[in-house]
């Protein structure tokens, strides 16, 4: 009964963190972004974007690297994931989903972000420009991640 009960919470964590992460993976990059973007000045955009964006990221790092570390408990205790037979058969392929969403997530948060804010405060476009669309690559990745977690949990959903 208590393994159940366990397993019931851990279930409740992974998809409460999966909603987090993917709801706010959409409304940022498809609600908050493109509406500031068409409502305020450029310099007004930049000064709110700077101070959301961090915060942002900082949140799908944190967010990915929660849903990573439930998956890995509701498929049985870390050890056993450390043995590649084992990983195969919970699920590769999921794993290395996250894991490659959790690594980007982190990236962008401790490097590619300040990067890409210090090349706007030096008013460089080019690198600006080009910092940018790596950015918005490795975003559309994490929402890629989070809509491949959500084929795979209704593969494995049982209601």
């Amino acid at each position: 009964r208590n393994q159940l009960q366990f397993k019931m919470i851990s279930t409740l964590v992974n998809l409460s963190v999966w909603g987090a992460q993917f709801g706010t993976q959409l409304w940022v990059t498809f609600v908050h972004g493109p509406s500031l973007f068409r409502a305020l000045s450029s310099e007004t955009f930049q000064e709110v974007q700077s101070i959301i964006f961090p915060c942002y990221f900082l949140s799908q790092s944190i967010l990915s690297t929660a849903l990573l570390g439930s998956y890995i408990q509701l498929r049985g205790s870390a050890q056993q994931h450390f043995s590649l037979t084992r990983l195969a058969q919970n699920n590769l392929g999921i794993m290395a989903v996250l894991c490659a969403s959790t690594a980007s997530a982190w990236l962008h948060q401790l490097y590619l972000g300040p990067l890409v804010s210090q090349a706007l405060k030096r008013k460089d476009k080019t690198a600006f420009r080009r910092l940018h669309g790596l950015s918005m690559a490795l975003n559309m990745g994490g929402i890629a991640a989070s809509v491949v977690y959500l084929v795979h949990l209704a593969r494995h959903c049982r209601l």
